[in-house]
């Protein structure tokens, strides 16, 4: 099994993890709490999905990545029947979760898994694989769709939009919108971008745009597990749970006075008042010591959300109020309902998390840029060079414009690091890398090709103005000196060719044979100078 990683993988990578951590956060905080065994399923099935695509980019032969591919194809075909279980559930319609029922769903993705792992023998599931090179090391599974794949998409597309149908029917009338809102998202921008997939629009391709957006769902049901309490409350027979639930509720009349009290708010509030009389009939800023700011949540008949921090036992905790209106009739405004909701452990992990992704974001960018950049010069190397000229000859050649290539070559540099040391070499490497970089543009590249050769990429640029940009990185480097080990200064000179496409070549291969031709037309010239390649 070979590995060949690639910066291809990384946002599937990186979907996996937050799906792991999701996963984590529910088995230890969560497991317990309805509809939980479904998000923790979903979870998994992401992982999978997203841990299979990334193997299947890094691995290069051809068994292995289908393998993998098979193994990631197993998350979506079950993930949207746990959609559809976990939106039932959530909505409270249990009659349909009794084991008999709910194993029925299973069927036809199980059909599908064992046709996919046998499809060599029958090929209704995929007509054919083929390997398709993203770039010279890395490649990826182009498939040839069977008639199985249709009744595979139809029946995912069923269980989701059963899903989708089932929430925004009790989004509509559920005060707990902000909850119902983060599932239908977490749904619907996966299921946006596999639509895109099947029509085979993808704007990340050769990324599965479904895998690569993972890590937004993920975001947001962790918006929904911390800023909406997902998973905390579920939305069913509040009024026969309301005394025995461990959050406060209270009850506010149009006049802001408290006309109902559950146990647990009534003794979370006395705890920080100075008496200890029953609440009931007070004024809800004055039990809540709301500033006045604050009291605008009572001047409108809107839902809104407080957070203030109140003494618990020996600690202090914080809280999240939502403040939802109350119909007593259809349009007749009766008051409000608040529910204290205990945020401290959430808020301490959604700091973590933070911290987690954040530093994820941190190690993305520093593995990217270690992947394409020369740890000596700070130049991009030739790793990167390979991905980025190919693009830069096809703007060029699409939107009919000049790109000029500057190589340079440090005259004599064999006798600088072997009369005056590795290390005066490595300075002399240093400086001028950093130099060219300074000299050029944002769009600009300068790459180290290797040695003391550099190549500089200016799109747009013409022969004459190459020219003189040549000639200014020439004189940037003979006004550099380096004193050697005898306190003597050296002096350093270049030798530069330039080429532009498509007037010195209309390919790749032919551009840089030219510009290296170039290079060795300034050396034969006497070193220390600019040439531009002319046809023999």
């Amino acid at each position: 099994m070979n590995i060949q990683f690639s910066t291809y993988a990384l946002p599937a990578l990186i979907s996996a993890v937050v799906m792991f951590i999701l996963f984590l956060f529910c088995i230890l905080f969560r497991r317990n709490a309805r509809g939980a065994w479904q998000f923790i399923a979903i979870m998994i099935c992401g992982w999978l999905w997203a841990t299979g695509q990334a193997a299947s980019l890094v691995l290069t032969d051809m068994h292995s990545k289908i393998m993998w591919f098979n193994l990631a194809q197993v998350g979506p075909d079950f993930a949207t029947v746990f959609w559809l279980l976990l939106a039932m559930e959530f909505t409270g319609h249990d009659e349909f979760l009794q084991f008999k029922k709910a194993v029925l769903l299973f069927l036809l993705p199980i059909t599908t898994t064992i046709l996919m792992w046998t499809n060599d023998l029958h090929h209704l599931l995929r007509k054919s694989i083929t390997l398709v090179n993203i770039t010279p090391q890395v490649t990826f599974l182009q498939i040839e769709r069977g008639p199985w794949f249709w009744i595979e998409v139809a029946y995912g597309y069923l269980m989701t939009f059963s899903a989708l149908y089932l929430l925004l029917v009790f989004w509509k009338k559920s005060p707990h919108k902000g909850q119902t809102a983060s599932l239908m998202a977490g749904l619907t921008i996966p299921l946006f971008f596999n639509i895109l997939d099947i029509l085979e629009v993808n704007p990340l391709k050769p990324l599965g745009s479904t895998t690569v957006v993972f890590t937004i769902t993920g975001i947001i049901l962790a918006w929904g597990l911390f800023q909406h309490r997902l998973l905390d409350i579920t939305p069913i027979a509040r009024d026969k749970v309301l005394q025995f639930i461990g959050e406060g509720v209270m009850v506010v009349d149009a006049h802001s006075r408290i006309v109902d009290i559950n146990p647990a708010a009534q003794h979370l509030l006395v705890s920080n008042l100075d008496h200890d009389h029953k609440l009931i009939g007070h004024d809800v800023h004055d039990v809540l010591f709301l500033p006045l700011e604050k009291n605008e949540s009572f001047s409108s008949q809107q839902e809104t959300k407080l957070h203030m921090e109140l003494v618990a036992g020996a600690s202090n905790r914080f809280f999240e109020i939502l403040v939802s209106p109350l119909y007593v009739k259809k349009n007749m405004f009766g008051g409000w309902v608040l529910i204290m909701h205990d945020i401290t452990e959430q808020k301490e992990i959604t700091d973590k998390l933070k911290a987690q992704l954040d530093e994820i974001q941190v190690l993305h960018t520093q593995m990217h840029d270690q992947a394409i950049r020369d740890q000596l010069t700070g130049c991009f190397n030739r790793r990167y060079l390979e991905e980025i000229f190919p693009l830069e000859i096809a703007d060029a050649r699409e939107y009919k414009r000049n790109l000029a290539l500057v190589m340079l070559d440090i005259d004599h540099f064999k006798e600088v690091n072997d009369l005056h040391g590795h290390a005066v070499g490595d300075q002399v490497l240093h400086a001028i890398g950093r130099g060219l970089q300074e000299k050029t543009r944002a769009n600009d590249s300068v790459c180290r090709m290797g040695g003391e050769e550099f190549l500089i990429i200016m799109p747009g640029v013409s022969l004459k103005i190459a020219m003189q940009r040549a000639e200014s990185f020439r004189g940037m480097i003979e006004n550099l000196y380096f004193p050697d080990a005898s306190r003597t200064l050296l002096k350093i000179s270049a030798s530069l060719g330039v080429a532009t496409f498509p007037q010195h070549g209309s390919s790749e291969r032919e551009i840089l044979e030219h510009v290296d031709q170039a290079l060795y037309a300034a050396k034969r010239a006497g070193r220390d100078c600019v040439r531009t390649w002319k046809a023999a």
